[in-house]
C-alpha cells in the first residue's frame, strides 16, 4: 500500500511539472494583444508577462521618404524600401524595471538588416526568411514612466525590400502592469489619430440657451494638418477652424441631420462653400487664419415654431474688425435651443497623429431666451471611446491666464484624466455684442 501511495506521489508530480513546463514554453504568443490597463482583445495567460504591440494600431511613418513605399496596413509595416525612412512605434509603460523587446518580422526576398532604437538605444537585427519569426533586439532599463518610442530604420537588404515588421514582444518587470497601447483591430485607425477630446461647460440647469459667445486661438506650433479646432459645440453642430490634411486653413460650420428629415441651408456669408451629405451640412470659408491670434465665434440656436431648430454661426474677422455669416440652417422635426456647450480638438490624419496638438479657449459666455448672459467658468474633460478604452493617453487638460487649454496627441507622458473638473477665473468683462446688428 506503501509502494502504490508512493507510485501515485510521482505520477502526479511529474504530471504537475509537464503541465507548468508546456505553460512556460507557450509563453510568448506571437500576435496576441491583451494590454495590462483596460485592454480589449485576447488574454495573455496570468503566468505571462509577454504583450504584443501591433504596429498596425501604434506606428506611424516619423521620417518619410519623398515617393517612398512604405505603409502602415492592418498587418503592419509593409513595402518597405528606403533606408532614409523611419518608422516609430509608441506604447506607454507604467512601471519601471527592465523591459526584454523582440520583434516579430519577415522578408519576402533574401535578408535584410535593420536598426531598432528604443529610448535613443540602437540595436542592430538580421531578418531572413519569408516566415514571421521572433528576433531579440535587447534589454533596455526603463527609469520613468511614460511613453516609449522605438525606431526601426534600415540597413542593408539583399532582396528588394526590408522586412514586414508585425508587432514588438516586450516582456519583463517593466511590463507587468499598466501598459497602454492600442490593442483593438477595429479602431486601429480612430487610435491612429488619436483622442477625440472635449471641455464641456457647466451651463445652467434647465437655461434656454440661445446664444453661445466664445473665443479660440492656437499657441505657437500648436496646429497640425488634419485638425479640427471646435470652439462653438453644441448638440448636434459646430463651429471652429480647421487645418486639412494638406494645409489648407478654413473657418467651419457643421449641422448633423435629425433621426428623421435632413438639415437644409437658409442662408451663407459670402464666400462660404456649402456641402448636403448624408450626415449634414458643411460650411466653410478658406481663410488664413493665424497663431497666437484670437478668433471670436458666436452660434445662436432657437426653434422657430414650426417643428424646425433654426442654428446660425458668425465669426468675427479681426483683420476687418467685423462680425461674418458662415451659415443659417433649418434642422426639421427637432425643437430645442443649444444644449451640451463644449468646445473640442480633433485630428483628422492617421498619418501625422504623432504629433501634437495644442488650442486656447477662452471668454465663454452664454445668454438665455430671457437675454441673461452667464459666464462659463467650470469644464470638464471628457474624451471619445480611444480615451475611455485607454488606446491611447496622450491627452490633458488645463487651465491658464484665465484660459482653457486642450492638448492631444504627441505621445507626452502626463495626461489628465477624464472626467476632471477644471475652473478658471472671470475674465471680468460681458461681450459687447450687438446681436440686432450681425449680418
Amino acid at each position: 500500500m506503501k509502494r502504490t501511495n508512493n507510485l501515485i506521489k510521482i505520477i502526479t508530480l511529474f504530471s504537475v511539472v509537464f503541465f507548468l513546463s508546456c505553460q512556460k514554453n507557450d509563453s510568448i504568443v506571437p500576435g496576441d494583444s491583451g494590454q495590462r490597463l483596460g485592454g480589449i482583445g485576447p488574454s495573455i495567460p496570468p503566468f505571462s508577462t509577454v504583450l504584443s504591440i501591433p504596429l498596425a494600431g501604434n506606428a506611424f511613418i516619423t521620417t518619410a521618404v519623398t515617393n517612398g513605399t512604405e505603409s502602415i496596413t492592418k498587418n503592419g509595416l509593409e513595402n518597405w524600401t528606403s533606408s532614409s525612412a523611419v518608422i516609430s512605434t509608441f506604447f506607454r509603460i507604467g512601471v519601471t524595471g527592465s523591459l526584454d523587446v523582440k520583434i516579430n518580422a519577415k522578408v519576402n526576398s533574401g535578408s535584410s538588416t535593420i536598426k531598432v532604437t528604443i529610448n535613443g538605444i540602437p540595436y542592430t537585427v538580421a531578418v531572413s526568411g519569408n516566415v514571421i519569426k521572433s528576433y531579440t533586439v535587447g534589454t533596455v532599463d526603463i527609469t520613468k514612466t511614460g511613453y516609449v518610442k522605438v525606431d526601426i530604420q534600415g540597413v542593408s537588404k539583399t532582396g528588394s525590400s526590408y522586412a514586414d515588421v508585425i508587432d514588438f514582444l516586450i516582456d519583463g518587470t517593466a511590463a507587468l502592469t499598466n501598459v497602454v497601447y492600442a490593442n483593438n483591430a477595429a479602431t486601429y485607425t480612430a487610435s491612429r489619430k488619436g483622442p477625440v477630446l472635449q471641455l464641456q461647460y457647466t451651463t445652467p440647469i434647465n437655461s434656454n440657451i440661445e446664444w453661445f459667445y466664445s473665443e479660440l486661438s492656437i499657441p505657437t506650433n500648436g496646429e497640425k494638418n488634419g485638425t479640427v479646432f471646435n470652439t462653438n459645440l453644441f448638440n448636434g453642430g459646430s463651429a471652429g477652424i480647421e487645418i486639412t490634411a494638406s494645409g489648407e486653413k478654413r473657418i467651419v460650420f457643421s449641422l448633423q441631420n435629425p433621426i428623421s428629415g435632413t438639415v437644409s441651408l437658409l442662408r451663407k456669408g459670402i464666400d462660404v462653400v456649402h456641402s448636403s451629405t448624408s450626415t449634414g451640412v458643411y460650411c466653410y470659408i478658406n481663410y488664413n487664419w493665424s497663431n497666437l491670434t484670437n478668433y471670436k465665434f458666436i452660434t445662436h440656436g432657437k426653434p422657430d415654431g414650426n417643428g424646425n431648430t433654426i442654428y446660425t454661426s458668425w465669426f468675427y474677422a479681426p483683420e476687418n474688425s467685423e462680425w461674418k455669416l458662415i451659415a443659417s440652417c433649418a434642422k426639421p422635426n427637432t425643437s430645442s435651443y443649444l444644449k451640451n456647450i463644449s468646445s473640442s480638438i480633433e485630428s483628422t490624419s492617421t498619418e501625422n497623429s504623432f504629433l501634437m496638438r495644442k488650442a486656447r479657449y477662452s471668454n465663454e459666455w452664454i445668454t438665455d431666451a430671457n437675454g441673461t448672459w452667464t459666464e462659463l467658468k467650470q469644464a470638464k474633460l471628457i474624451g471619445d471611446a480611444i480615451a475611455q478604452n485607454n488606446q491611447r493617453l496622450d491627452y490633458s487638460a488645463s487651465v491658464d491666464l484665465g484660459s482653457f487649454f486642450l492638448t492631444s496627441n504627441g505621445f507626452f507622458t502626463n495626461y489628465t484624466p477624464l472626467q476632471s473638473l477644471l475652473n478658471k477665473t472671470s475674465s471680468g468683462s460681458q461681450p459687447s455684442v450687438d446681436f440686432n446688428s450681425l449680418p
